[in-house]
């Protein structure tokens, strides 16, 4: 204690006044009086640099198109499991992924990694291929810096149609843990949300078809996601896809648009009813009704509210604002569109309209210069009308 200390300074006072005082502190007390001086200095240090860097910027990245291999399977196989990928890696905290329609303008690609990077602005690019045949699938992927093409990362994943779901979870990992950034607790889809190998690869041709927004694509969407719900009657996801596919079959001549729309609204609820939380259910069924109705509008903000990264979410949140005649929040919706999916015809349309009209000139002019600086305009998704 310190009188012990005290005490040792006063016997070398008495024993000779001309020696200096020395305080002799236990070894013990010296280590800990360094580590706590440690310690501080190295708490020192990273508040300066937070307050020097700020907070950490987003990892940007691109999900290109899966390349399908000759093999069993078709094209729209690889590119329903890179939009899955890409729809799981925009859940990952501290990353920004580019929107599906940008990204897939770049589907065989003949620009250099950096041109994606800059029209899309990302700072990294996901690509894969696909080789599926005979209830087996090999998944290669690779992870670049886009500034110099620097391969981060590359695995090749081998397992039956069944591990697809797992492969998918294993890639969004990967590229997390490559990026520097932290899952958290995430856990497998179970339920409503997962089904068998089989059931989940037509699932995944259905998605990749569907964004061909063709009568024929569409028309092979219908028939794969009704094989999906038949063979799995529970399986979310594939009765939400088949509720977008017959919406959108009820726009074609010779349909009859009101049984159609009756067919994809009840989907669309055997969706939810499956799957409560279920964005894209709630984001098509929100559509199918109407921006302009009050249950319409509180689906589709549902699903903004679900998965906030999804440009067709925010831009359909900007129709309901608009009828909500709340303008802030529609332009602020609009802005977000263009901001995921910059190549997005649409998006980038109503951000440049809405900003213009509402009065910010220069923010309209802003979004004039990017059109023209990433020197093409977007691909159109007229759906989205509907």
């Amino acid at each position: 204690g310190d009188q012990s200390v005290d005490a040792e300074v006063q016997i070398y006072a008495r024993a000779d006044p001309s020696r200096p005082i020395r305080f002799r502190l236990p070894f013990w007390r010296v280590t800990l009086f360094a580590a706590l001086l440690l310690a501080l200095v190295l708490v020192g240090v990273g508040v300066w640099q937070k307050i020097e860097r700020g907070p950490s910027s987003p990892a940007t990245i691109a999900v290109l198109p899966f390349r399908n291999l000759p093999s069993g399977t078709d094209d729209f196989f690889a590119e329903g499991l890179s939009e899955e990928i890409n729809a799981q890696l925009a859940r990952v905290p501290g990353v920004r992924v580019a929107g599906r329609t940008s990204a897939w303008q770049f589907k065989d690609r003949t620009a250099d990694l950096d041109e994606v990077g800059r029209k899309l602005g990302v700072n990294y690019v996901l690509e894969g291929s696909v080789r599926a045949a005979d209830g087996r699938v090999r998944v290669n992927v690779a992870l670049a810096r886009a500034s110099d093409g620097l391969q981060l990362w590359a695995e090749t994943f081998d397992g039956t149609l069944d591990d697809v779901l797992a492969i998918q979870h294993r890639i969004r990992a990967s590229v997390a843990e490559a990026l520097g950034r932290k899952l958290g607790n995430v856990d497998a889809p179970t339920g409503p949300l997962a089904t068998s190998g089989s059931v989940y690869s037509l699932y995944l041709s259905a998605r990749g078809a569907i964004r061909e927004r063709n009568p024929l694509a569409m028309a092979a969407a219908k028939e794969k996601l009704e094989r999906a719900v038949a063979l799995d009657p529970n399986f979310a996801p594939a009765w939400a896809g088949l509720a977008q596919v017959t919406q959108f079959e009820s726009n074609r001549p010779g349909i009859e648009a009101k049984r159609a729309r009756a067919n994809a609204i009840a989907q669309a609820r055997k969706a939810l009813a499956l799957a409560s939380d279920l964005a894209h259910a709630h984001g098509v069924l929100g559509m199918i009704l109407g921006f302009e109705d009050p249950i319409g509008q509180r689906h589709v903000k549902r699903a903004a509210a679900l998965d906030p990264n999804e440009a067709e979410f925010q831009f359909w949140l900007g129709h309901v604002y608009a009828n909500e005649t709340d303008f802030p929040r529609m332009m602020a919706a609009y802005r977000r569109a263009f901001e995921i999916d910059p190549l997005w015809h649409y998006a980038q349309l109503y951000a440049i309209r809405t900003a213009w009209e509402m009065g910010d000139r220069q923010k309209a002019i802003g979004y004039v210069r990017r059109v023209e600086r990433d020197g093409r305009v977007g691909a159109r998704r007229d759906q989205c009308e509907a």
